[in-house]
């Protein structure tokens, strides 16, 4: 008798669907997980992954393994920049680091107010927002015009070409506003959005959203949405609705526009307390290009004419969560519908101690990647807290923290029943999702990333003298995994290591199958090295040869992961 030593895992987990980190992020947390030496998990009756240059080989498989699920999943993100307040930045700063271009703000004639951009809590929106202010004295357009003032971020020159526009090319905006109780527009102009050429015939905006002043007892106040063809052309108003519905509610505008001459444009205004639709635009064919330019940009903030002092106030608008694609990537929408998945498959099935993903919008400005164990607490200064059935509150070990993904570990002790996961950002709770914590929530990595294809696992093949081979049974290219036969010769014994999460609470009530065959389960529990991790080695037995492509389908406790495919020579 001698043992089967479970082989080690490594490389970032990560979930079944689309995820915004690159290779770097994955490599330099799979560094820190490559075992200088092997360790594992000791199971009596057959000699596995011994000695020490096997076992280095059977680690580097695996971060491969890990590493090429993770590859596949490279997110669009890439062409996606976010800026969001965080309660905490400067904001002239963060919009220069994130826009690339710094704020055109009145400072300069009103010094004693200080910044006209700041961040302030929203009691609506629950957390930080930007807030631009005018006053009506003596508050200018840069100290440079006088009969109009300005505070507004935008994308200009000096901003990346990845939020310029460029000819033919297609955009996507996403934002938020809130117009106060009593806003007062000019009779002349107030711009809250615009979208212009970045140079050449660049002096009118090409689309313009505007609320606007009306003619009391005669006419309403108005949101106005216009567009230009430039010098020496028409300016005209494309829609107009009643502004009396935008006051004092946050809105989010969703924005997609093709830059050229028989250009396309939408915009949609969605109240976000009701959902209702405020304003809604779209055109085909529409000219979306001037006359010398070689780019085009937005701009958002707060720009009015001062024609009609009198009719005017001191005044605020406020905006969050802007975002910025390009090409086929999109700006989701933020439902509020927060969830909490599964990192393996991305099912809402989770268990203490497994690891899972936090998907949503504008969790933090950053991404940050682990570079320690034990896993840390707090992230680029994010942190999660899991309040479980029982009421007790505990921070969880994270791995991944960006916008749109947290990947962390449920901690260990969380109750089974309801639980809710807090992303909290420098003291700032930026969403909740609800979950349900299980006893066993079984789930497998797949090479592809999607739960479903090939297994990310090892074959493990034992000569007759001892000697023992370790290999991945897939290969990726191209995008797309398949699986690589495992031999089963005549009498060498081949052993399966799988790798999943949510399988260690219930060690004893594993069982896999492959096409209908029950396999002898020589090890099921905690990976050992790696947080969250599982792992479970099973004998393939020679009965099985010529099976080819099959499903392999593992439980735990009695509840089924997601089956995953293996091909058998």
């Amino acid at each position: 008798m001698s043992t089967l030593v479970s082989t080690p895992g490594l490389g970032k987990i990560t979930p079944s669907r689309e995820c915004e980190r690159g290779s770097n992020i994955l490599r330099s947390y799979a560094a820190i997980a490559i075992p200088v030496h092997f360790w594992g998990k000791i199971i009596p009756t057959v000699p596995l992954v011994t000695g020490i240059q096997t076992a280095r080989r059977a680690a580097l498989a695996i971060r491969t393994i890990l590493e090429a699920a993770l590859l596949l999943n490279v997110s669009v993100l890439a062409a996606q920049t976010l800026l969001i307040s965080n309660g905490i930045s400067d904001p002239y700063a963060q919009t220069n680091q994130i826009l690339g271009a710094l704020p055109e703000t009145p400072d300069c004639a009103h010094p004693a107010f200080g910044p006209h951009l700041i961040q302030a809590f929203d009691g609506a929106l629950g957390k930080s927002v930007f807030v631009f202010t005018l006053h009506v004295v003596p508050d200018n357009d840069r100290c440079v015009a006088f009969d109009r003032q300005r505070m507004e971020i935008k994308v200009d020159t000096t901003s990346p070409p990845s939020l310029k526009a460029f000819l033919n090319e297609s955009v996507t905006y996403r934002w938020r506003f809130k117009l106060p109780l009593g806003f007062q527009p000019s009779t002349s102009f107030t711009h809250i959005h615009q979208v212009k050429a970045g140079d050449g015939d660049a002096n009118d905006p090409l689309i313009t959203l505007s609320p606007g002043k009306g003619n009391p007892n005669v006419a309403p106040d108005v949101m106005r949405l216009s567009h230009s063809t430039g010098t020496g052309g028409i300016t005209e108003t494309i829609a107009t609705v009643q502004l009396a519905p935008f006051i004092g509610a946050w809105v989010e505008a969703y924005e997609k526009i093709t830059f050229n001459h028989t250009g396309k444009y939408s915009l949609v205004l969605r109240r976000m307390t009701d959902s209702a639709v405020l304003l809604s635009y779209t055109n085909e064919n529409i000219d979306l290009w001037r006359t010398g330019t070689t780019f085009g940009r937005p701009k958002w903030g707060f720009y009015r004419s001062l024609i009609d002092m009198a009719d005017l106030r001191d005044d605020q608008v406020r905006f969050d969560r802007f975002c910025l694609a390009k090409g086929n990537d999109d700006c989701p929408l933020r439902t509020g519908t927060d969830a909490v998945v599964s990192a393996a498959n991305g099912t809402p099935a989770v268990s203490s101690e497994s690891i899972v993903s936090f998907y949503g919008l504008g969790l933090t400005n950053d991404i940050a990647t682990a570079d320690m164990t034990p896993l840390p607490l707090t992230l680029g200064n994010v942190s999660v807290h899991v309040t479980d059935s029982a009421g007790v509150a505990r921070p969880a070990p994270l791995f991944y923290v960006s916008p749109l993904q947290i990947n962390f570990e449920i901690p260990s002790g969380t109750a089974a029943g309801p639980m809710t996961a807090a992303v909290v950002n420098l003291g700032t709770t930026m969403a909740l999702a609800p979950a349900n914590v299980a006893k066993v929530a079984p789930a497998l990595f797949t090479a592809d990333g999607t739960g479903k294809g090939v297994a990310a696992a090892l074959a493990i093949h034992v000569a007759a003298n001892g000697q023992q081979s370790v290999e991945p049974i897939f290969q990726c290219s191209n995008g797309s995994c398949f699986s690589v036969p495992i031999e089963l010769g005549v009498d060498t014994p081949v052993f399966l290591t799988l790798f999943g999460t949510g399988i260690r609470n219930s060690p004893k009530n594993v069982s896999v199958t492959i096409n209908g065959v029950n396999l002898v389960v020589q090890y099921a529990g905690a990976q050992g090295s790696f947080a969250g991790l599982d792992q479970v080695n099973v004998a393939v037995p020679l009965s099985l040869r010529g099976t080819g492509e099959a499903d392999l389908v593992l439980s735990a406790d009695g509840q089924f992961a997601t089956p995953v495919r293996i091909n058998i020579r």
